[in-house]
């Protein structure tokens, strides 16, 4: 009880284990070499459990650097026993220990202006430096997306908007906006998906937003039509709630993502497509998949060598694995017309987050309930085999 569930993202493998990442500080990995047992080389019998000293320690994401370090990222309780939530990056070496080479005692917190501040995404750019992204409440009001880069040590890197911390000029909307993921390009550039939220009377308002800047934090020129580097999609055209909630590049630049789209009775889960310029092309190039009677959600996506993907999420009370084609249409070489279904315990099962295996499986990390024993479970399971049938 009490365990708070990340929303989305991808997770990264080692070299020779998986990594898994569960909330509450919480990390543990399984050993290649008989799979599905605790890898004890890691941590404490293969697991790490990690406090800041805060009542609320969630972890949103997290990235792998090349030396196999482990950076992971979300929000804490206020350090100093505030109101509000904090931003923190830590990280681990590869065995699971705390990297005290890294900010202050592996850790690097980040207070923001006076209201909630949240780390939603977390990545590793070129030169080896580590990207987060979230979101701030400026001055205690308005939530809107940040960019915050950081040097191998933990200290902010000041070559990135003067300080390192880039806070995106103002809304779509006018209630704020969300970021969900982020990923570093191989130019230096760095992209953030999340939506924008519009308070109306309808309580589902909400656009999908893609926000892109160089490796200096400027505005790259002409993203998405605008010369602000942001820009957002109402897909479907329908006025409804669309939430970005992972996204992949492809090799051409081209994105695209896994979201929840409202449809005026359930959420839906759903796949879009956006130009490598951020233009998007209206709804050809968007999906929604019809699991069952009941909300369903894309928490997760995974790009695969061919340019298929893999939406992770939840269905109803069960997780959902939907396959899709390059084009959006269901994979009929995965699962049941594209379709994998899994519930454990009694009760709901989400997945929340996804991973391509080298040995072409895919790796989804998720919760499920069970009333009956008034638990909730954090699992890995990798059984949804991505190979064509031919």
């Amino acid at each position: 009880n009490g365990f708070s569930v990340p929303h989305s993202h991808t997770f990264h493998p080692l070299p020779m284990r998986n990594v898994l990442l569960l909330p509450a500080g919480l990390l543990f990995t399984v050993a290649s070499a008989q799979p599905g047992t605790l890898d004890i080389s890691f941590g404490t019998g293969g697991e790490t459990l990690h406090s800041l000293g805060t009542p609320y320690d969630l972890i949103w994401d997290m990235a792998i650097q090349p030396d196999d370090k482990i950076v992971v990222a979300g929000s804490v309780g206020a350090i100093g026993g505030g109101a509000f939530q904090d931003a923190f990056v830590t990280r681990f070496t590869a065995d699971g220990a705390v990297d005290n080479t890294f900010g202050t005692n592996g850790t690097v917190v980040w207070t923001g202006t006076g209201g909630n501040d949240r780390i939603r995404g977390v990545d590793i750019d070129v030169d080896g430096k580590v990207v987060v992204a979230g979101e701030t409440q400026v001055n205690g009001g308005e939530t809107q997306m940040f960019i915050i880069r950081l040097l191998p040590d933990g200290t902010f890197d000041n070559t990135f908007s003067g300080d390192g911390l880039l806070t995106r000029p103002g809304s779509i909307y006018n209630d704020g906006s969300y970021a969900r993921d982020v990923k570093c390009m191989p130019d230096g550039s760095i992209l953030v998906g999340g939506y924008e939220h519009f308070n109306l009377a309808m309580p589902y308002y909400n656009a999908v937003s893609l926000w892109k800047c160089t490796t200096t934090g400027a505005a790259p020129g002409n993203f998405g039509g605008v010369a602000t580097g942001y820009t957002f999609a109402d897909l479907f055209q329908d006025d409804q709630a669309d939430v970005l909630n992972g996204m992949a590049v492809r090799a051409d630049g081209s994105i695209v993502v896994g979201t929840q789209s409202y449809d005026g009775s359930y959420q839906r889960m759903g796949y879009a497509t956006f130009n490598a310029d951020g233009s998007h092309l209206g709804n050809n190039a968007e999906v929604t998949y019809d699991f069952t009677v009941g909300n369903e959600f894309a928490y997760s996506i995974v790009l695969l060598p061919d340019e298929r993907c893999v939406l992770a999420g939840g269905v109803t009370n069960q997780a959902g694995l939907m396959g899709v084609l390059p084009t959006g249409g269901p994979d009929a070489s995965f699962g049941t017309a594209g379709k994998v279904n899994v519930q454990l315990g009694s009760s709901s099962t989400t997945l929340y987050a996804a991973l391509l295996q080298p040995w072409d499986k895919v790796l989804v990390t998720g919760a499920f309930s069970d009333p009956g024993t008034n638990a909730a479970y954090h699992v890995a399971w990798s059984g949804a085999d991505i190979r064509r049938a031919d």
